[in-house]
Formats: C-alpha cells, structure tokens, sequence
C-alpha cells in the first residue's frame, strides 16, 4: 500500500529507479492508504483502507465517489437491518433484508446501488431524500424488493421494485437468470 508521487524528477539512475518503483506500486494499490492521497485528479481511483471503500474522483476533481466496498462484498448480501425511520445501511453487503414495521423515510449508506428485501410490511415515506416512483409513498410486504441508487448528498432514488411477484423496472431490465441489466 502506499501514495506517492506519481511525478518522476530528473535524478540519478538509481533514485530514480525508485522513484518510478514507488509511483508504480501507487498505480497498482490504487493509492491505498487511511487518507485521501494528498495530489488528486480527476477519475483516479483510492482503495480507502479505514473505511473499506474503492473511491473513484469526481470529473471536477472535487470529491470522492463511493464505488463499493473493497472486501468482496459488492453484490453480496450483508446483514439483516431492523427497520429505523434513517435506515443506515451496512458495510457488509450491497443487498439487505430490512425487518422490523417502522416508517423509513431515509437512506444512509455509501453505496452507489442497494438491493432492499423486505421480510414485513412497513411504509416507505418519499420525501426530497427518498425518491420514490411516481413520488408516492408504499407499503412494503413480505418478499417486496427495492433498488436504489445512491445520488449522493444523502439522496436515494429508486431504480426498481417488485410487488406481488411483479416487475417493476426503472431505466433497467431485470434477467431472471443472470440478475440485472442496465439500460
């Protein structure tokens, strides 16, 4: 793991042999470490250790996007969550049974798409940080399945849901066989 400079001075042969050795171990850590690289560009990536977090730059160069946990977990199934009216979601997993009957009315995660699978019934609540289809509120039951994406500033959009057994799609096309498409 390491950051270094990814710029190559002029220097001797030997100095800059490591150099070059060390901007190559940044390129293939990708920029590992517990703090944001101190240079930044645009599109570069960082494996943030605290956090367990694979972090890509904005196209301004002026924050970090969130693309997914760094242990494996990205489509794996993280602890259950008991309902909260904020649901904060886990690290562990990018898809979550919710339990529990109280009113979710917010997200709050780091991930940039979530899978939700509600064991009950329970209301979620649109509001300006939980954007629901036709921007109203539902009522969940047992098996109903929700996916957000993550807008960033706290805002969840929904991208999906399945009622009854149907389909609900929004900009993708579910494969029953292979999982999701995006369109």
């Amino acid at each position: 793991m390491s950051q270094n400079s990814l710029v190559l001075p002029n220097t001797s042969t030997a100095t800059f042999r490591s150099n070059a050795n060390n901007a190559l171990d940044t390129l293939v850590t990708l920029n590992s470490g517990t703090a944001a690289p101190s240079t930044t560009s645009a599109y570069m990536l960082w494996a943030d250790t605290t956090n367990a977090l694979l972090k890509i730059r904005n196209s301004a160069n002026s924050g970090w996007i969130v693309l997914g946990p760094i242990n494996g977990s990205w489509l794996s199934e993280g602890a259950a969550l008991a309902s909260a009216s904020t649901l904060t979601l886990g690290t562990d997993g990018a898809i979550f049974h919710v339990t529990g009957t109280t009113t979710i009315t917010a997200l709050s995660g780091n991930q940039s798409l979530v899978t939700l699978v509600f064991d009950g019934s329970l209301v979620l609540t649109h509001g300006s940080t939980l954007l629901l289809r036709d921007s109203a509120n539902v009522t969940t039951r047992a098996n109903c399945v929700f996916g957000f994406v993550n807008d960033g500033g706290g805002v969840w959009r929904e991208v999906f849901r399945t009622l009854s057994g149907e389909i609900t799609t929004l900009g993708i096309v579910p494969q029953l066989t292979t999982g999701l498409v995006f369109v």
